[in-house]
């Protein structure tokens, strides 16, 4: 029988580089020896940018393998949590094109290996793929059963191409006892039960790992990562609950009352309500009416003081605005339609920043051969003069034709269409994004569901690094475009404004590694109702 692909082959040149590498498990298939030399393959298969269904299972699943894998010497009985799923297929399918029409993902790996020895683990969700010739019952059965013996029948779903004769393959897996009636599903049919396994096995990997470390001396690292799997599991129970605020439905009416007086947010940390507001302060009555709503402390502060807008002042950066000596990253260039201005020193071509690096008038200048060399001018917006105005907008920089041969306009390792992603920003919770900044470079996060914040009408996403990287954003990283794929495609969700929330409370701790990024949707929708014009991008 043919071999199948490694779980998780980060060292491959042909998949992208995990900064979680998991060991190798190797996997033998058994033999078959009839007259149609019958052949299957097992695959592991993971997903970088899946089905929005396997956001938090991923989330979770790797964070998970990170602490699995650091207690290891401790919890060895334990076995390797799963991340993914395996499929079975006949012998010479392509895996990836199947992906892609089961799933409308490609797999995380391609590379296919041949390998030694069985090994699904218990908590892993199995999927069977077959032709014809499998359903017909020309082959015999046992090389399956050998290859599914250790998976549990819950675990266990068949993909078929054709409702046709579909009772008499639901008859054939209960007659051989592979799985359930239930779990014989049309291979275009939607895969929610299958996902709700994949949470299920998770849920049983959680309990393993806390199990076995419970069982432990209780040493402060060992009750550290308990702690870790323990919230992850506490992650993982809520995951169905609704929505529900600690805040009173008449607080919330008098944060939001109050933003024809300045407020642009809000966020609960713990028992201390914080209220972010623009320059000028609230008046008296408007914070009294906050504050007479809520049971506990609350504070005040500006916006800018709270998030530390992720540009630095002279200490590098891509593209520099010298009048308020602000550094940034160029975002994204793009080509404007429907333009007014007849200066033929210009072209159609544009860049876009982050909206408080620049504002209409502002040179935009990047360096060159260790010298500052304007590329272009800023027509939009018409913010304050200081730069601090337009938070949750874009800088929209029309470039001079001179400087046209010399803008790198993809990003190498990509090369390819960027959409903009036009959802609201809820429905990404969770899921999996990276960015090029001229600070970081490339780095990976997940988008942070967080309760009780919002900033902007909900105008802003939260992005907490991917284990592996310190942050998802530095100073000098404004104006990156925070990216993911979806079905196969390149989308871009928003652009990077801060990080660094400056509060010593100990509940929002975990917000130091914390980036803000504003959607782009909603900023380009600003600029063509303000200028009547829009924007279409080129490749990143």
């Amino acid at each position: 029988m043919a071999g199948v692909v490694t779980r998780r082959q980060a060292e491959t040149s042909t998949s992208l580089i995990s900064p979680v590498p998991r060991k190798r498990t190797r996997f033998k298939s058994p033999s078959s020896t009839n007259a149609h030399s019958y052949k299957m393959q097992l695959f592991h298969i993971t997903f970088e940018f899946g089905p929005s269904e396997l956001n938090l299972f991923k989330l979770i699943s790797e964070e998970l393998y990170y602490v699995w894998k650091e207690t290891y010497e401790t919890v060895k009985e334990v076995q390797e949590p799963i991340e993914g799923l395996f499929l079975i297929t006949e012998d010479g399918e392509n895996v990836k094109d199947l992906c892609l029409k089961l799933f409308k993902f490609s797999p995380e790996t391609t590379d296919v290996q041949i390998c030694e020895k069985v090994g699904i683990t218990r908590n892993a969700v199995v999927i069977c793929h077959l032709g014809k010739s499998f359903w017909k019952e020309e082959i015999p059965l046992d090389a399956l059963q050998s290859l599914i013996k250790d998976v549990e029948k819950s675990m266990l779903f068949f993909l078929v191409e054709s409702e046709v004769d579909i009772e008499r393959k639901i008859k054939l897996v209960k007659r051989e006892s592979f799985s359930f009636a239930s779990h014989v599903l049309d291979a275009n049919s939607e895969k929610s039960i299958i996902y709700e396994k994949c949470y299920a096995g998770l849920e049983k990997d959680l309990a393993d790992c806390i199990c076995a470390l419970k069982m432990k001396t209780n040493t402060r690292q060992l009750s550290g990562f308990l702690r870790q799997i323990e919230k992850l599991q506490e992650r993982l129970l809520t995951r169905k609950s609704r929505d529900s605020s600690n805040l009173t439905k008449e607080c919330i009416r008098n944060i939001k009352d109050a933003k024809k007086h300045g407020v642009v947010g809000y966020r609960l940390c713990g028992k201390t309500l914080l209220i972010f507001e623009r320059q000028q302060p609230l008046n008296d009555q408007s914070r009294r009416s906050i504050t007479s709503h809520f049971q506990g402390d609350v504070k005040f502060l500006q916006l800018k003081r709270a998030f530390t807008p992720q540009c630095a002042i002279r200490c590098g950066g891509e593209i520099i605005n010298k009048r308020i000596e602000k550094r940034g990253s160029l975002g994204m260039f793009g080509q404007i339609t429907n333009s007014m201005n007849q200066d033929d020193s210009f072209s159609s071509i544009i860049a876009i920043a982050s909206g408080h690096l620049y504002n209409e008038g502002d040179l935009a200048e990047v360096q060159q051969h260790g010298e500052d060399k304007s590329i272009g001018l800023c027509i939009w917006p018409n913010g304050d003069t200081l730069g601090n105005g337009r938070l949750h907008d874009i800088s929209v920089i029309k470039i001079y034709k001179s400087v046209l041969p010399l803008l790198s306009k993809t990003v190498e390792e990509l090369n390819e269409n960027v959409y903009v992603y036009g959802q609201p920003l809820s429905t990404l919770a969770d899921r999996l994004v990276f960015k090029f900044g001229a600070a970081t470079a490339k780095t990976k996060g997940y988008v942070k569901k967080v309760s009780d914040f919002e900033v902007f009408d909900g105008d802003v996403m939260v992005i907490s690094p991917r284990i592996g990287f310190e942050k998802f954003s530095n100073k000098g990283d404004s104006g990156s475009v925070v990216l993911t794929r979806i079905e196969n495609r390149l989308y871009a969700v928003g652009i990077v404004f801060g990080g660094d929330l400056d509060l010593s409370i100990a509940e929002c701790l975990s917000a130091k590694k914390e980036t803000i990024a504003a959607s782009l949707k909603n900023a380009l929708n600003r600029f063509t109702r303000s200028t009547k014009r829009s924007i279409t991008f080129d490749k990143i």
